[in-house]
C-alpha cells in the first residue's frame, strides 16, 4: 500500500512556508513604503553617508562601458545612478525596489540628472525577471539583508549574471561597530523588551556576523569571492537633526516607537540625544558606523 501523508504534511509546511515568506516581504515593503518620504527628505544626508558604500559597490563589479547592471533594492536611486553613469549612453541598468514611493523618487533623480540608460521597475528581487546569463553586473546596497530567503536570492542573481560577471552587495557589521545605531537600541531596551538582533533573519542585522557575508556568497555558487569593511559617518548639526533623521528614515524605528507611551518615547529621545553628543566635532556631530562591501564572480 503507498502511504501519501508524508508528501501530504510536506506540502503542508511547505504551504506555512511559502506564507510565512510572503508575509514578511509583504511587512518589509509596507515599512519601507511608509520611510519613503524621510528618504526623500534626507536625501542629501543619506547621500553623505552612503557615498563610501556606494563607491566600493561600483568599482567593486569592475563595470566598463556598454556593461548591462541590475540595481536590486535601489531606493532613491544609488548605486543605479552612479551605475548609469559609469557604463554609458551604451549601457543599460535595471534599477528595482518593492516600494512604489521610493522608485518614484529615484526616477525623479536619474531624470534631473539627465539619465537616459536607468530602467526602472517596482518589484522584489524574488519576482524580477532577466533572460539567465544576461547580466554583466548585479548590485544591491543594505538591500539583500531584507530578504527573507537571502540565500535562494542569491544564487538566483547569480542565475542572471554571464560567465565572469559579478555580484556586488553590502550588509552591516555587528552593531557595536556602529554606536548610533546602538545607543538607539539601548535606549529603547530601557524601556521595552526587543529580541536580541538576530544575523539569520531578515533585517539590518542579517549577514552582519563575522564570516557570514563570505559564506553567503560562496554558498550562492559563486567562485571568486572578497568582502571589506567600509568605514561611515553619519553627519548632523545637533543630536534633534539626528533623532530626527533616524525616526523619518528607519523602517524599523518607527513601529517600535508607535508602541510606546508619550513618556517613554520622550525618554528614548533623550536618551539618544545625550548619548551622540559624545561625537560631536566642533559644530557638527560626526557619528561612526562600519558596513562591509561584498563582491563575487560567476
Amino acid at each position: 500500500m503507498v502511504c501519501f501523508a508524508p508528501a501530504l504534511r510536506f506540502d503542508q509546511r511547505h504551504s506555512q512556508a511559502s506564507m510565512t515568506l510572503d508575509n514578511t516581504r509583504q511587512r518589509i515593503i509596507h515599512e519601507w513604503s511608509r520611510a519613503a518620504p524621510g528618504w526623500r527628505h534626507w536625501e542629501a544626508h543619506i547621500i553623505a553617508f552612503s557615498w563610501p558604500v556606494t563607491h566600493r559597490i561600483v568599482h567593486a563589479m569592475n563595470l566598463a562601458p556598454g556593461h548591462r547592471v541590475l540595481d536590486v533594492g535601489c531606493g532613491i536611486g544609488d548605486p543605479a545612478i552612479a551605475v548609469a553613469d559609469r557604463v554609458g549612453p551604451a549601457g543599460r541598468v535595471l534599477a528595482v525596489d518593492p516600494a512604489a514611493e521610493m522608485v518614484e523618487t529615484a526616477r525623479a533623480r536619474a531624470e534631473g540628472f539627465g539619465l537616459a540608460n536607468i530602467d526602472f521597475q517596482v518589484c522584489a528581487a524574488e519576482e524580477v525577471e532577466v533572460p539567465p546569463g544576461s547580466l554583466d553586473a548585479v548590485c544591491g546596497r543594505w538591500s539583500f539583508i531584507f530578504c527573507a530567503d537571502v540565500a535562494a536570492v542569491l544564487a538566483r542573481m547569480r542565475g542572471f549574471l554571464r560567465p565572469g560577471g559579478r555580484l556586488a552587495m553590502s550588509t552591516w557589521t555587528p552593531m557595536e561597530n556602529s554606536p548610533g545605531f546602538k545607543i538607539i537600541n539601548t535606549a529603547l531596551t530601557r524601556q521595552v523588551d526587543l529580541p536580541p538582533m538576530d544575523p539569520t533573519r531578515p533585517g539590518m542585522a542579517q549577514l552582519s556576523a563575522p564570516g557570514q557575508l563570505d559564506a553567503a556568497l560562496k554558498a550562492a555558487g559563486f567562485g571568486r569571492v572578497g568582502v571589506e569593511p567600509v568605514p561611515l559617518s553619519t553627519f548632523a548639526r545637533d543630536g534633534e537633526e539626528y533623532w530626527r533623521m533616524m525616526c523619518e528614515m528607519s523602517c524599523s524605528l518607527r513601529p517600535v516607537l508607535q508602541g510606546l507611551t508619550d513618556s517613554q518615547r520622550e525618554a528614548v529621545r533623550r536618551d539618544v540625544l545625550a548619548g551622540v553628543e559624545s561625537f560631536r566635532r566642533g559644530d557638527v556631530l560626526r557619528i561612526p558606523a562600519m558596513a562591509q562591501v561584498g563582491w563575487a564572480e560567476r
